[in-house]
């Protein structure tokens, strides 16, 4: 296993524990937090070379969450020099983060002022939808969903009233999932770059506390092995999602059988024309391309993490979330319906038509030449 694999999957990235950790910056690699007794384990095994970067980390002083660098002769200090510096790159980067994601607050905030509606703000907040127009055209039986998908976006309704004030301000204050706090600067990084594409916006929540139907769940996130940390919506945990009504088709999720069915196509494949070759396509921000209702936004708002010098923030999605009930179903209805149509293309034109086909078709109608009665 190589040095970033090792690292990513031994040490997730977690600052509030007390024990000494060393910062270590690999090439084409984030920031990870590393057990000092392991680090010398690693170091003395010589699994590190030129491209790895230390620094000292000791326990914050002031912010729980935020890193501290030490000096360079502290007593945790262990394997090759580390580096001299009063501010690390981590704490410029956070910095950087919150005075961008201020800077976006704000604007944003102004914008929605000189908005005429919430409608008219989510608009042109996301910009036209990413569906073709003429979904309705196709011959399929999803097509008419698509189409309303289309013309006024994913709706969101539940089967309980909406939430009152009290529940709203009991929800923010008693803030997101703990793994958003541990990593709060990526997910300011990560919701930054988000609301920039148009796929959320971020707002405090003194702006939106009055908004019709709008409901919070907490941040979260999940750590994944050789990946960044992926941000997830907490529908779940406050009843979001218990409490949705499913509108997608249900034949669109199909679970089960699919190692089975890859296994006969190859097993049954004509070895004629060569060995079997597997691919799989990822759709970047996939979900992201399936834009709300905008006056349902509000429903599926998000409760982000505090963040120093900022009023408490709520994220509101601008397309469907991960971490919604109805958002695999509805994303899964899109994809069945391009993999329908493009199956029955490719099966209509597995060959060439033959040159007298147009010519034999006009034969294939045999009652045409009877005679009526």
């Amino acid at each position: 296993m190589g040095l970033q694999a090792q690292f990513l999957e031994c040490f997730p990235l977690t600052i509030k524990e007390i024990t000494p950790k060393i910062l270590v910056k690999c090439s084409n690699m984030p920031f990870l937090l590393v057990n000092v007794d392991r680090f010398s384990r690693l170091t003395s095994s010589g699994r590190l070379n030129d491209n790895v970067a230390l620094l000292p980390l000791k326990p914050p002083a002031t912010h729980p969450l935020r890193p501290v660098v030490a000096s360079a002769s502290s007593s945790h200090a262990s394997g090759p020099a580390l580096a001299r510096s009063d501010k690390s790159e981590v704490d410029q980067l956070y910095d950087n983060a919150i005075a961008q994601l201020g800077t976006f607050v704000a604007n944003a905030s102004s914008s929605l002022d000189k908005c005429a509606s919430w409608e008219e703000f989510v608009c042109q907040s996301h910009g036209p939808p990413h569906l073709q127009p003429d979904l309705s055209q196709i011959d399929h039986p999803a097509s008419a969903f698509l189409a309303s998908l289309h013309d006024h976006g994913v709706p969101v309704h539940f089967d309980d009233p909406d939430w009152t004030l009290d529940q709203l301000d009991k929800a923010v204050s008693q803030g997101c999932n703990r793994s958003a706090e541990v990593h709060k600067e990526f997910i300011a990084q990560e919701m930054l770059e988000f609301a920039q594409d148009g796929f959320w916006t971020i707002l405090p929540y003194s702006k939106v506390r009055g908004l019709p139907g709008l409901r919070l769940s907490p941040a979260q996130i999940k750590e994944e092995r050789d990946r960044k940390p992926r941000f997830i919506s907490d529908h779940r945990s406050w009843g979001v999602n218990d409490h949705s009504i499913q509108l997608a088709p249900k034949e669109c999720m199909q679970f089960g059988g699919a190692l089975y069915r890859l296994l006969y196509k190859i097993r049954h494949a004509d070895p004629a024309h060569g060995p079997v070759y597997m691919a799989k396509f990822d759709i970047k921000d996939g979900f992201y391309r399936l834009h709300l209702r905008p006056s349902h936004c509000p429903r599926l708002a998000i409760v982000l993490p505090r963040y120093e010098g900022l009023p408490p923030l709520i994220a509101i999605p601008l397309a469907i979330t991960m971490g919604w009930t109805n958002s695999p179903p509805t994303f899964c209805t899109l994809t069945e319906t391009a993999a329908d149509v493009c199956n029955d293309q490719l099966y209509k034109r597995h060959a060439p038509p033959h040159r007298l086909e147009s010519l034999a078709t006009s034969h294939d109608n045999l009652n045409s030449s009877l005679p009526r009665n």
